[in-house]
């Protein structure tokens, strides 16, 4: 039974009021509204919203070692944090500006970088849509299922060896510069909401941002022909 569960509302406890907002909620807005009223049920529902994206993102900066229990993690944190929460920032940058601030935190107590990430997790993924190209590099292979029955068994091997090349790019690259092309190039934030997860100025997130792309470019013109990953 998951902790959520057990537990009243940290929101009801405290007396707190509700989210603010001009106008009528998002739904997803409203799932914090009864969350902040003490709906255990409501809470649940986020948990199903988010822990599929949160995992694949975490399984990518931490490894699949860790990645669960800093996703349980994330969502205790979430939890307790919701009486403060009023909508100044989106939700989505809320939750994920925490789930990075456990990521970073245990990467410094470990002092080392993940060099084995879990493999793509495809419906955690394709839940935000596919990934556009990005400056000729097709980072839309990354987290992608398999292609269908429809494409020769040779594009199917072809896409899979892309897919494996991108994601250890993505591994060789510091957590700081993985984070942010995660963030902007797969699961769509903009460079302001980055710049909020990550505690750093828009110029920051883009300096990485091109850091980022410049050296999965440089990594995969060694390991494959140019033809296999230029969009």
């Amino acid at each position: 039974m998951y902790w959520w569960r057990r537990t009243g509302s940290a929101a009801a406890q405290a007396g707190e009021p509700v989210a603010s907002g001009v106008g009528p909620l998002t739904p997803e807005m409203e799932l914090v509204r009864r969350c902040q009223n003490g709906e255990r049920a409501a809470f649940e529902e986020l948990v199903l919203l988010y822990q599929q994206r949160l995992l694949a993102y975490l399984n990518r900066l931490v490894g699949p070692e860790m990645a669960e229990d800093l996703l349980q993690e994330t969502f205790l944190r979430v939890w307790r944090a919701l009486p403060a929460f009023r909508g100044e920032s989106s939700f989505d940058t809320w939750v994920f500006r925490i789930a990075t601030n456990l990521a970073r935190d245990f990467a410094r107590r470990r002092k080392v970088r993940p060099e084995i990430l879990v493999p793509p997790v495809a419906a955690a993924d394709e839940a935000d849509g596919s990934v556009s190209n990005l400056d000729g590099l097709a980072l839309d292979a990354v987290g992608t299922a398999e292609r269908d029955a429809r494409h020769l068994p040779e594009e199917a091997i072809r896409q899979r060896e892309l897919r494996d090349n991108l994601e250890q790019a993505l591994a060789e690259l510091s957590q700081v510069h993985r984070a942010t092309i995660l963030l902007h190039d797969l699961f769509g934030f903009r460079y302001e909401e980055i710049a909020e997860i990550m505690h750093c100025p828009v110029g920051t997130v883009k300096s990485r941002l091109f850091y980022a792309r410049a050296s999965i470019r440089q990594m995969l013109e060694r390991r494959l022909p140019a033809k296999e990953w230029i969009g």
